[in-house]
């Protein structure tokens, strides 16, 4: 009986993970439509409403100051602003994720809350001797600090 249960459990495991993918995937992919055609197109907004009024609720206007003010501050300690799931890869090699002379440039009004403690701000980073490149950061709040998880290069080719 266990050797029946083990195929069983794995493709449900196997079926769960595929959802959870397209799901990111999903929400990637409206992140990239809204949010970084903005940020290319030098908006410092995001779209709104039909009647372009809305305004965020002030909790999320509070959270979008304190993950830019986190993601500005990443270059100057990038192991302490790596989130806890990216430390060693921070501690390996901070020499290429925030050289010295690495800007950020956070975009506030691009916040977007994914969850109760994540989110997704687009960035714009500037290594020494390069143009600026725009970025989607994917952040968590960890021990009451916004930290980052990862950042996807937005396409050039894009909007």
């Amino acid at each position: 009986m266990k050797n029946a249960a083990a195929p069983t459990r794995h493709l449900r495991i196997w079926t769960l993970a595929v959802i959870a993918a397209v799901v990111q995937a999903t929400v990637a992919a409206v992140i990239f439509a809204v949010i970084v055609p903005a940020v290319q197109n030098g908006q410092q907004h995001l779209p709104s409403g039909p009647d372009n009024t809305a305004s965020p609720p002030s909790h999320a206007a509070d959270a979008a100051v304190q993950v830019a003010a986190a993601l500005e501050g990443f270059p100057s300690d990038p192991i302490g602003g790596a989130a806890e799931s990216m430390k060693e890869v921070a501690r390996a090699q901070t020499a290429q994720v925030a050289p010295p002379g690495t800007r950020i440039e956070a975009v506030p009004a691009t916040w977007e809350e994914t969850g109760p403690a994540d989110g997704t701000m687009a960035i714009r980073v500037t290594y020494p001797g390069s143009a600026p490149k725009a970025y989607l950061a994917f952040v968590t709040l960890e021990e009451a600090k916004w930290k980052l998880v990862y950042t996807l290069e937005a396409d050039s080719s894009a909007g």
